[in-house]
């Protein structure tokens, strides 16, 4: 019933909580969804910006070809096909898949329109009349004036058509169908003038593949089969509009698939690929437009038909996707040159005309990018989303945000400053130096990154003696960072020499550091059912002590008192003795703990517990209190500001995330948030924000008293006193309050006023006042007879 009573209160103050403490969200960098296996690749010559979209691209995705920065994003839908209407600055896009029709303005990069679109199959833009054909399922093509996207006309044609072809010369679209209830009808002449039906043209007889138009020598191809299932290559004169030649192909249709047609009109060869000949391969045939013939066959491996190409129009280059996912490169006149992005699966294909550069998108949301001259590699981006893991400040003032794939730097305003790509493999908590300004974290290949902040960037890296690295702990009277590996490994790596100073086995994957007799605790994997504990030197590695303890999740030092507190998922707190490394206390909080923090201007410290926080004073150990918080907190935060707690991680009993914020000096939960758990969180001291990472977000809060004179309260240690009870309590007529005892439990409610509390027993209770005012409210009560 409490545990309800907690949920409900929480939940009650989350509307206002949002409006008090939610200050912003940012969105870091690179932050837009992944683009992986996208298979439209558009280049926009006016803006120099990139399209990609298609297959599971999640949307339509922009990038900026003169930095190579994704520049925008629009999720609505995954496109099939991208045309762009330079003179409107418009880009026009299509998806059977969401069955939408979209318009987008290529200077604003913003949404123009989106209607549903009945299966769109193609489409088509006629530039000197300004008109756009949407070619709908079931043989519906629709006529749009592209400037104000209004509707014209709608041309019935057969249920089959599914592809078109625009004649430049004679203002003509061709509109080829798969097959018609009489056999000899195969295309449809429209003339776009009165956009109507003027003729058809009779063509193979069975199942029409593809269709080019080649203007500039009045040619129409068009692919399909014989009765007897042979390829053919059909060529039409479009003055005449007669078939006046047949192509046979290498394979007949009934072992393969259908062939996929590619112009060249620099050079004046088609390229005709088929695949699933019947002996196994696949074939590209290279036809000489001039002559109508075949110029060259190339035999290719099996499952490895052309299915997209690109046009280099300054070094006259064919870039065609064969052998499975691979790029051949065809130059003049038509033999393969090169291969591109071998064993990378490319999925999509388009060149750049301003920069002359190739982009290929590839699996694993990668982007590369080849210089079309040279054909080679000059850059590759990842598009997987981004997901910042941990978040540190520097002393200059600014947050930077790790993630796999790079770091985000944020300055105090909230804004996004740079972003430096690199590959981070596992990333831990960054252990940053003030003396040098520098981030120490593990990344790629077990070695060691260090980020410059001065430079913003990273230096050289260092193979470390590990598996698995991360690190662990930086040493700052040492000059040392202390990297583990998750096989217990530890490394000393010397931040001035920027070298392995040591290394040794079995010390530790977590540790903490005492500054008073310079020893290190170092927590590792001792079996499968426990953990032991190693008091060793950091500059030697010479063992002082060991100790066995079961399932240890956290250990932390109280340099005041040279003690140091270890807790266990059992519900135990341990107290070593600093000098001897014996245990001194054992206490229990009476629920599965999660870790500890440590406030030293409050002498205090904290345990993380499932549901609660427990209290104690560092210097006698004492519980003084517990904090019904309902929350296991997989991440907690103090702000030494305004003495709070923020505690990230997982309702109790529930599926749902959430962050409760614990006043230390009331003792109670005074906020609370229906956000997902936090990846990482650090406090900003330059603003006195607490931020908050989860994926590509920054979530901002702010103390409903940031500004007030709680901001500028000096920080002094002020132990918490007690209130000794004999009978009766007398609360103020503002007061009212809730009495629990050790365990948290409600005991009794407590009224403005007298309350009598000579029903309960002889004990320590505390008080939870039910205001959120800012008067310091009476935490310990002890009630003696």
């Amino acid at each position: 019933m409490r545990r309800t009573l907690i949920i409900i209160s929480l939940l009650l103050l989350t509307p206002a909580a949002q409006g008090q403490w939610l200050e912003r969200i940012i969105y870091l960098p690179d932050s837009f969804p992944g683009v992986e296996e996208a298979t439209v690749v558009l280049h926009n010559p006016v803006t120099n910006r990139m399209y990609l979209s298609g297959e599971d691209a999640r949307g339509l995705h922009v990038l900026d070809a003169a930095t190579r920065q994704k520049y925008a994003w629009y999720g609505a839908m995954e496109a099939d096909e991208i045309i762009h209407c330079p003179d409107l600055h418009r880009l026009y896009a299509y998806s059977p898949g969401w069955e939408s029709f979209m318009s987008f303005d290529d200077r604003a990069d913003t949404l123009l329109f989106s209607r549903p679109a009945e299966e769109p199959l193609d489409l088509l833009y006629n530039p000197s009349l300004g008109k756009l054909y949407l070619l709908h399922e079931p043989g519906r093509l629709e006529v749009l004036d592209a400037g104000p996207d209004t509707v014209l006309t709608t041309i019935e044609l057969p249920s089959t058509a599914f592809k078109l072809a625009w004649d430049s010369v004679h203002n003509r679209i061709y509109s080829m169908n798969r097959r018609h209830t009489s056999a000899e009808l195969v295309i449809d002449i429209i003339d776009c003038s009165s956009d109507s039906v003027v003729g058809w043209l009779p063509g193979p007889e069975l199942w029409a593949q593809d269709i080019v138009c080649y203007p500039e020598l009045s040619q129409l191809f068009c692919a399909g089969s014989d009765s007897l299932y042979r390829s053919q290559l059909w060529v039409y004169d479009t003055d005449s509009l007669v078939a006046h030649h047949i192509i046979p192909m290498p394979v007949d249709y009934a072992s393969g698939w259908p062939v996929r047609l590619f112009l060249n009109p620099l050079s004046g060869y088609l390229y005709a690929g088929v695949s699933g000949g019947s002996d196994g391969h696949d074939t590209l045939t290279v036809i000489d437009c001039r002559t109508l013939t075949v110029a060259r066959q190339i035999e290719l491996p099996e499952f490895a038909a052309p299915n997209k190409y690109a046009l280099n129009r300054i070094d006259n280059k064919v870039y065609l996707i064969v052998r499975g996912h691979d790029v051949a490169v065809f130059g003049v006149p038509d033999s393969i040159t090169g291969w591109l992005g071998e064993e990378s699966r490319v999925y999509g294909i388009g060149w750049n005309g301003t920069d002359n550069e190739l982009y290929l998108t590839c699996r694993e949301d990668t982007v590369s990018v080849y210089d079309a001259e040279a054909d080679t590699l000059v850059d590759e981006m990842s598009f997987s989303p981004i997901d910042a893991e941990r978040i540190s400040w520097n002393s200059g003032g600014n947050l930077y945000a790790f993630e796999d794939r790079g770091v985000a730097k944020v300055s105090p305003e909230g804004r996004v400053v740079s972003w430096v790509p690199r590959r981070m493999d596992f990333v831990t908590r960054p252990q940053y130096s003030a003396e040098l300004n520098r981030f120490y974290v593990c990344g790629e290949h077990d070695d060691l990154l260090v980020y410059d902040c001065n430079a913003d960037a990273f230096i050289d890296s260092t193979p470390l003696p590990v598996r698995q690295c991360n690190a662990g702990l930086l040493v700052p009277e040492l000059h040392r960072v202390l990297v583990s590996s998750l096989r217990d490994t530890t490394v000393a790596y010397d931040i001035y020499a920027d070298t392995v100073a040591a290394w040794t086995c079995g010390i530790g994957n977590r540790y903490a550091y005492n500054r008073g007799n310079r020893l290190a605790y170092g927590r590792y994997q001792a079996s499968a059912s426990g953990h032991e504990v190693v008091v060793f030197d950091p500059v030697t590695f010479e063992r002082i002590h060991e100790l066995s303890w079961l399932q240890v999740t956290d250990l932390q030092v109280v340099a005041r008192h040279n003690t140091v507190w270890l807790v266990d998922r059992d519900s135990s707190v341990y107290v070593l003795d600093g000098n001897s490394h014996e245990v001194v206390d054992t206490l229990r909080l009476g629920c599965r703990l999660h870790g500890l923090s440590v406030v030293e201007e409050l002498d205090r410290v904290y345990v993380h517990g499932e549901g609660e926080e427990g209290v104690f004073d560092a210097e006698t150990r004492q519980l003084l209190r517990i904090v019904p918080t309902n929350v296991s907190s997989y991440q907690s935060l103090y702000n030494p500001r305004n003495r709070k707690f923020y505690l990230s991680g997982r309702a109790v009993g529930s599926i749902r995330d959430t962050m409760v914020v614990v006043d230390c000096r009331r003792g109670s939960v005074v906020a609370g948030f229906a956000v997902r758990q936090f990846s990482d969180m650090a406090w900003d001291p330059v603003r006195n924000r607490v931020y908050g990472c989860q994926s590509n977000r920054l979530y901002v809060f702010r103390d409903e008293l940031t500004g007030t004179s709680a901001e500028r309260s000096p920080i002094a240690h002020q132990p918490l006193g007690a209130t000794l009870v004999r009978g009766n309590l007398l609360l103020t007529a503002r007061e009212a309050a809730e009495l629990l005892d050790i365990t948290g439990r409600r005991a009794q409610t407590l009224k403005p006023g007298s309350n009598d509390l000579r029903g309960l027993a002889p004990g320590v209770y505390f008080l939870r006042p039910a205001d959120s005012g800012e008067r310091p409210a009476v935490s310990k009560v002890v009630v003696q007879k």
